[in-house]
């Protein structure tokens, strides 16, 4: 059973890991004054945007078959998720949900093709 969530498992061990880390590194350069807050939003979505790529291709390595499936209803979850915990559901932060998603996706795409 837990070579079957191995690739869950790792994939919420990066995506909390990663998130913690950048948010923290982010929010204490903010908080001492050395990025103004365009910077320190731009760095968090692009941040965020690779994140989910690395994601996506460490999830593609590690998910024995179907990982286009599994993938399309991991992005379906997140996406969900991230809708339900949104402060202000605005086109901004919904434009940014969906580039993390097709990061993720294209981060899927990339280790299939080279199976492939």
């Amino acid at each position: 059973m837990k070579h079957l969530l191995d690739p869950y498992l790792r994939l919420a061990a990066v995506f909390l890991g990663g998130s913690l880390l950048v948010s923290f590194f982010f929010s204490v350069l903010y908080y001492f004054n050395w990025m103004g807050t365009p910077i320190y939003q731009i760095g968090c979505l692009l941040c965020g945007v690779l994140l989910y790529a690395v994601c996506g291709i460490l999830f593609a390595q590690k998910a024995k078959r179907k990982v286009l499936l599994q993938a399309l209803a991991l992005v379906l979850v997140l996406v969900i998720l991230g809708v339900l915990l949104m402060e202000q559901k605005s086109w901004t932060a919904l434009g940014s949900l969906a580039a993390k998603a097709i990061c993720f996706l294209a981060g899927c795409l990339v280790i299939i093709g080279k199976h492939n």
